[in-house]
């Protein structure tokens, strides 16, 4: 029999705000419950915090009960957050022998991909509530974690972010998305890894499939930090770039944008459709002390590209030694256009370009473009075999948004007022028969207009019918095999479970780091006593996620702060930067946020001397031997 834990239902604000699960329930065996329940309703937001470090062959499952969950159009900060834990699993999907789901809400399971829309177990919808509002958040050390049959829709940034800033020990690994339903978001549709500077963590055994990420305001998809076995394939992704007259930013107008530091991955069999300047924005990222072997590749192989404002693929400089490959690749809908915000760009000579001519090897094979050459000029570090020049038929899908949007899907833009991208800001004018999105809803021009919002004259914007998005291909379309589908599985191997050393933590004088009194509580003080031979206070674990945990909790700056002297506590662990920790070569512990070391106060050797933080000095107090 299963072991189950059903939580409370909202609180009085409509929240399911638990920012440490575990704590929040001692009476629970994190350990052994199989199923966590979430029950059906409506939520203003929902935050599942500090989740349990479970085995692989032990998930913890997380799953709506008694109906479907909603969550999100409130202006909360967040909508759906889960922070931390390793080997869990969040799902809509009904299955009556595992006991996850509701036989009333399968979503597309069953081959019912059409109008799937609010039919899934769970459904984070933001209804564009808040400006840079996220749908999904994934963060605070969490690893080992899959994401399964979920709808995401009308986030006004990004639909999915999986991250944890300024964490570089905090590696996500053993990560499985699919079967997700994002759409209609105002930023990205799934954005993984951290744009911030050095230091960040790496994504290792991650495999994205079988999702359709759709009508995107910028990227489909931004992966960065990538490391080694990072497959991502079996997706449909766009129209992406709706957005590229008013995004927040130039440049965040593509569809696929990556970002890899070492080793190889795979960007196969996917559809993708639509973008502003580019299909593929690659940026080779050098971090110091990453493991590069020479055979580390970033292969784009057997995918459709159609529909571009502007060039297709683009590589930044930077000489990681990771090589690019595109194999068997067919592109497709080179319709420049992109003047209209940018008057003075001019059509690119090329389809693919790269930074520079030395510092990254590109091999480019068995290609067939409908479009400009591949290069108009040879370069020394690109290699070119069996480029095939042909007419590239389209994509057939079974429904998507309707003929005159599956003709160019770069007609499909989002509603705006005014060309905030273009010098002087111009006012947008619409002509008849122009199709936009607006707040998650098609529109099409019954005539020439500016600055009417859709669905505020029914005689100025029609409203279209809702897209059917079953963007599974028909059995006669060319490119048979690519996208999504019924029958698609992951297939990459997970890693084993990280051992976790535990045990004391010693220092100076021979003296170990102790929770004080062994207390259990929040900021409770870090002391330096005596070693004792099997005591709980001084038990550390090093999960390998930057964390140093006893009694269930994490060794803590505390509040983040970052002087010389701040204290150190015990605390829930919730991924934070002042619960970071990297050992250093001489044996001294660095917390990078505040880029200081544990240290006694002092330097003193005493019983009871508080642990603080203070300037790395390699002092015989800062040295530490870790289990």
């Amino acid at each position: 029999m299963l072991e189950t834990f059903t939580l409370p239902g909202a609180d009085a604000n409509g929240d399911l705000n638990y920012p440490n699960i575990v704590s929040a329930f001692p009476a629970v065996d994190w350990q052994d419950i199989d199923r966590l329940y979430i029950p059906a309703g409506q939520y203003r937001s929902i935050h599942l915090g500090g989740l349990p470090l479970r085995s692989a062959a032990d998930p913890l499952v997380i799953t709506n009960s008694g109906g479907q969950v909603r969550v999100g159009g409130e202006n909360h900060p967040y909508v759906f957050a889960l922070n931390g834990g390793r080997n869990w699993i969040l799902t809509g999907r009904y299955n009556p022998v595992a006991q996850t789901g509701h036989t009333d809400y399968r979503g597309h399971a069953d081959g019912a991909w059409a109008d799937s829309q609010d039919t899934y177990g769970i459904v984070v919808d933001d209804e564009f509530s808040r400006q840079g509002g996220i749908g999904l958040s994934i963060s605070n050390g969490a690893s080992h974690f899959e994401l399964d049959m979920i709808e995401v829709r009308r986030a006004e940034f990004a639909g999915l972010v999986m991250k944890t800033d300024n964490a570089g020990a905090a590696t996500m690994r053993n990560v499985r998305v699919h079967d997700l339903y994002i759409h209609d978001t105002g930023s990205e549709g799934i954005y993984m890894g951290s744009t911030q500077p050095q230091p960040q963590h790496t994504f290792e055994n991650v495999e994205i499939y079988n999702n359709r990420i759709l009508r995107t305001g910028t990227e489909a998809l931004q992966v960065g930090q990538a490391g080694d076995q990072v497959a991502v394939h079996h997706n449909v992704l766009g129209p992406a770039a709706t957005r590229w007259r008013s995004a927040f930013s130039h440049w965040q107008d593509g569809n696929i944008q990556w970002g890899q530091r070492f080793g190889s991955a795979a960007f196969h069999d996917n559809v993708v459709i639509g973008t502003g300047d580019l299909f593929i924005e690659f940026f080779p990222t050098t971090v110091a002390g990453d493991p590069y072997s020479p055979s580390d590749t970033v292969t784009f192989e057997d995918n459709y590209f159609a529909d571009t404002s502007y060039g297709g693929v683009f590589t930044h400089a930077g000489g990681t030694g990771v090589d690019v490959e595109f194999t068997g690749n067919t592109w497709r809908g080179f319709n420049f256009n992109y003047n209209e915000v940018y008057p003075n760009v001019t059509a690119p000579a090329d389809m693919f370009s790269p930074a520079d001519t030395t510092s990254i090897t590109h091999r480019w094979t068995d290609n067939v473009i409908d479009g400009p050459p591949l290069q108009a000029t040879s370069r020394p570090n690109v290699t070119d075999t069996n480029t095939t020049y042909a007419t590239v038929p389209r994509v057939q899908f079974r429904d998507f948004m309707g003929s005159y949007l599956d003709a160019d899907y770069r007609r499909l833009e989002w509603w705006t007022d005014r060309e905030t991208l273009q010098d002087g800001q111009p006012v947008m004018v619409y002509e008849e028969g122009d199709v936009v999105v607006h707040g998650g809803t098609l529109y099409q021009a019954l005539e020439d207009n500016q600055q009417v919002p859709p669905g505020s004259d029914a005689s100025v914007w029609q409203a279209l019918p809702q897209p059917s998005d079953d963007v599974r291909l028909t059995v006669t379309s060319p490119h048979a095999g690519i996208g999504v589908g019924d029958n698609v599985t992951g297939y990459l191997v997970p890693d084993p479970d990280p051992v976790t050393p535990s045990g004391q933590i010693a220092g100076i004088a021979g003296k170990c780091v102790t929770v004080e009194n062994g207390n259990t509580a929040n900021a409770t003080p870090i002391e330096l006593e005596p070693c004792v031979t099997g005591s709980a206070a001084q038990t550390w674990s090093l999960p390998g996620d930057g964390s140093i945990r006893a009694l269930g909790k994490c060794l803590d700056v505390q509040w983040g702060l970052t002087a010389n002297g701040t204290v150190i506590q015990l605390y829930d662990c919730i991924g934070s930067g002042s619960q970071q920790w990297v050992e250093q070569s001489d044996g001294s512990l660095k917390n990078p946020q505040s880029n200081r070391c544990l240290s006694t106060t002092g330097g003193s050797s005493a019983n009871g001397t508080r642990l603080i933080i203070w300037d790395c000095l390699t002092r015989a107090d800062q040295l530490w031997t870790l289990p």
